[in-house]
């Protein structure tokens, strides 16, 4: 990996109504469920699951009684996410997945249809960022990008249906899927070209997909979330990079100057998106699909603008 380019670590799970008694904290609508489903819990997928807002999302979904799926391509930080959360009282399975590969998800997906019965929320979370000037991109960097930021998420979405629909074998069908762009996919910014048009295209995910399903009528939903900067291990390479490129005289003059970028006057944490997508995957957002969710603390205001960042 060049020095430039850093995993972001997103997560997504499928929450699982594994609670008994009153409302679960995340259940399917669509018809009545049976006594086994109603008392069992909901499959959750999620990739790039081995830190920051993967990690957070998938902690959130398993206490909300998912079962979480973990998914990353670094198996140590993806396993000690799956074994802190059983460690916690919850269920969660780890998956090595390399998202660029067709043969991974087809075999993790599989995996999942016939150990859990099918597949209720899938967050397209894994992803990286570029940061280097357009003019010294490389068609290499290029591929390299659009094949984890964009292939990634047609893959997830492609095997996610077939798990939701015609892969659940024991699961009422359908389900939620939660695509994680950016801010960087609303608005332009300076070193980031390549990370720009990759989220750009992550913000128009989820709006064929969910056109097609709801002509289908199979029951899922497609939505997107898009943060603003993030306290986490990608957000700190992030304020590392643009302070090389001059951004700010270190590292806490560069985070004071994009901080103030965000008018609610701090920079986001894991678990502000974390809660998002916890509400996507649920029933209370039953009758939203085809949405682009901004989770930024305001620093939308720059849309339409180049910010210089």
């Amino acid at each position: 990996m060049k020095a430039a380019r850093a995993a972001t670590g997103h997560l997504g799970r499928r929450t699982q109504a594994l609670r008994r008694g009153p409302e679960p904290a995340v259940r399917r609508r669509g018809r009545e469920e049976t006594a086994d489903e109603s008392s069992g819990r909901q499959s959750g997928f999620g990739l790039g699951s081995g830190q920051g807002i993967g990690a957070k999302t998938a902690e959130v979904l398993a206490e909300a009684g998912a079962v979480v799926v973990v998914t990353d391509i670094n198996e140590g930080t993806g396993k000690a996410v799956a074994e802190r959360i059983n460690a916690a009282g919850h269920r969660a399975l780890f998956l090595t997945l390399d998202v660029t590969q067709e043969a991974d998800w087809k075999a993790a997906m599989e995996r999942v249809c016939s150990e859990l019965g099918g597949l209720d929320v899938l967050v397209n979370n894994a992803g990286v960022e570029l940061i280097k000037p357009i003019a010294a991109l490389t068609l290499e960097d290029w591929h390299w990008i659009t094949g984890i930021n964009l292939d990634g998420v047609f893959l997830g979405t492609k095997y996610g249906i077939w798990a939701m629909t015609e892969g659940s074998t024991s699961r009422p069908k359908g389900g939620s899927i939660v695509n994680l762009s950016s801010i960087a996919g609303i608005i332009g910014s300076g070193f980031q070209s390549a990370y720009n048009m990759t989220k750009g295209g992550v913000r128009l995910s989820a709006n064929p997909p969910r056109t097609e399903c709801a002509a289908l009528q199979n029951g899922i939903r497609v939505n997107s979330v898009h943060p603003g900067v993030i306290q986490t291990p990608m957000g700190e390479h992030l304020l590392k990079e643009f302070t090389a490129l001059g951004f700010g005289a270190n590292v806490d003059e560069t985070r004071q100057r994009v901080r103030q970028l965000h008018p609610i006057g701090r920079l986001g944490e894991a678990i502000d998106v974390a809660k998002a997508i916890l509400y996507l995957a649920s029933d209370d957002s039953s009758f939203v699909t085809g949405r682009n969710w901004s989770w930024t603390g305001d620093s939308r205001r720059c849309e339409g603008e180049v910010c210089h960042l």
